[in-house]
């Protein structure tokens, strides 16, 4: 029993005398580097994309399916 924990706490013990340091993995630059210049800022509409809709009164849905079926011939 004391070997089996000998042995695994031995890779333990030698990785935690192992002197290596980790290279710098970070892709971005930090925020405090004052070599960054500042990007521009805008303000953004929130309701670029918006079409005004008048209220229209219901289809039969029976046409509305047919309107959108593909049309006899193409691709089927």
């Amino acid at each position: 029993m004391h070997r089996l924990l000998a042995t695994a706490l031995l890779p333990l013990l030698l990785g935690a005398c192992a002197q290596s340091s980790l290279p710098d993995v970070a892709p971005y630059p930090t925020p405090a580097d004052p070599q960054i210049a500042d990007r521009a800022t805008s303000n953004a509409s929130v309701v670029a994309g918006y079409n005004r809709r008048e209220p229209v009164s219901p289809k039969s849905w029976k046409l509305l399916n047919e309107e959108q079926a593909p049309k006899k011939g193409a691709g089927s």
